[in-house]
């Protein structure tokens, strides 16, 4: 008895680790952003002879020709830039015809050491010590670095290869600017107390009005302290898997599609599929590929479930929000994963994996999936807590910079739009939005 019911036990264990390893496969490609899914078919693709990968070139929703505003704005999105470090080793290249090679050798290696701000935050003895192990000399290395350093700046857009953020913004002034002196000082003693909001104070120690003070703290915002993304490229382009538009010839009427054009198109390659019955192919051969035709057909599968799953989540999700598809932000109604997984039958998990990273393509602009789900907000049932959010900072932008409102005023004035939300919730939410206190937002200038 012992003995049969540990076979039976066996059997079970092994099914139930067959039927993990079919899908665990789904759920990673379910979770996937567009992007990487493409990346991780054609990788898989090159791995595995029983899949075909066909590359795609047009925009499609579906089965059918994407709309024109929605192939209008996938043809907006620039495509990334080459990478500051690319940029800076091809000009640095360019270079070696009129510099010292060995000096340009060492420019190259302080490229190699920028931080993901485009900032050299290491000391000398760091850097130093980094060329040596890098096989890099020099007669007198601590001079070879100064040189290397000013010709890396020399190349580089301002604010590359300072030492620290501060650093960064003052190489961005203009030392013939009539205001240099003044924008200096702002930046090397004052960023403490106008981080705490004492403009007059400040315009007092410099000797200047309000007005003026005002107008330096508006240049130095244009200045970049992280100039770059962190590896060194433009941010990347967002591709709406979902697309929601209303229909031309039925005002009122939303379709959801999923659009697979963003990823290539993968298959069973036919002939790997015949070789794996053909009595004259070595068995050895054969079992390889019949291996090789389950993983394809697991990969194809899974691909197509994805698909399927994105589907139900976002028409059952737009069902729900189909005041936002109507009326636009501001018209979001709560919505758990929770209630949408038990809507369609799924675990909470499936859906949650469903919208990661995943963008849509609405009439009223591209919002990521998760954008979708929110808690109510305070008291209210069916306001959304981004909506309160968005009408919270409309309300900022629109008081009197110089008596700008206090938490309480803000209640008020949301509950003047119908949302009651207390004050607690409110400070919360100004903290979450960036919003300052109202004594760190008023402005001392008419």
């Amino acid at each position: 008895m012992g003995k049969s019911f540990q076979m039976v036990q066996g059997a079970g264990q092994r099914m139930e680790q067959r039927l993990l390893a079919h899908m665990l496969p789904a759920l990673t490609i379910l979770e996937l952003p567009s992007l990487e899914l493409a990346a991780h078919l054609r990788e898989a693709y090159e791995a595995n002879e029983a899949l075909t990968l066909e590359e795609t070139s047009a925009v499609r929703v579906g089965d059918a020709a994407a709309s024109d505003r929605h192939q209008e704005w996938l043809e907006s999105q620039a495509a990334p830039e080459t990478g500051l470090r690319e940029r800076l080793l091809a000009e640095l290249t360019m270079r070696e015809e009129r510099e010292d090679p060995a000096l340009v050798g060492w420019a190259r290696f302080l490229v190699d050491e920028l931080d993901d701000a485009g900032l050299l935050t290491q000391g000398d003895d760091a850097l130093l010590l980094g060329a040596k192990r890098a096989g890099l000399s020099a007669e007198d290395p601590e001079e070879q670095l100064g040189a290397a350093l000013e010709l890396l700046r020399d190349v580089a857009p301002a604010g590359v290869g300072a030492r620290s953020s501060v650093e960064a913004l003052l190489l961005q002034l203009d030392p013939d600017d009539e205001d240099f002196g003044l924008l200096v000082r702002l930046l090397s003693e004052f960023l403490e107390e106008l981080g705490a909001n004492k403009w007059p104070q400040v315009a007092a120690e410099l000797g200047i009005e309000l007005a003026h003070l005002d107008r330096l703290l508006g240049r130095l915002g244009e200045l970049r302290a992280g100039l770059f993304e962190a590896d060194g490229t433009c941010a990347p382009v967002i591709v709406p898997e979902v697309v929601v538009e209303e229909a031309a010839d039925a005002p009122g009427h939303f379709t959801v599609a999923v659009d697979g054009a963003a990823w290539p198109a993968v298959g069973l390659d036919a002939d790997v599929a015949g070789l794996v019955s053909d009595p004259d192919v070595d068995a050895d051969v054969q079992r390889y590929l019949r291996t090789k035709l389950g993983e394809a057909r697991a990969l194809v599968s899974a691909v197509e479930q994805r698909r399927t799953t994105l589907l139900r989540v976002a028409r059952a999700l737009f069902a729900h929000q189909r005041a936002f598809l109507e009326h636009g932000p501001g018209h979001l109604l709560p919505l758990r994963q929770d209630d949408l997984a038990g809507l369609i039958g799924v675990h909470r998990s499936t859906v949650s994996r469903a919208i990661a990273g995943k963008h849509v393509w609405t009439p009223w602009g591209v919002f990521p999936l998760k954008h979708f789900f929110q808690s109510a907000a305070g008291a209210s049932e069916t306001a959304a807590r981004e909506d309160v959010r968005a009408v919270l900072g409309r309300i900022v932008e629109g008081e009197d910079p110089g008596q700008p409102l206090s938490d309480e005023d803000l209640c008020a004035a949301l509950a003047e739009r119908g949302y009651r939300v207390a004050r607690r919730t409110v400070a919360k939410y100004r903290r979450e939005l960036g919003i300052k206190s109202s004594y760190q937002r008023r402005r001392f200038i008419a």
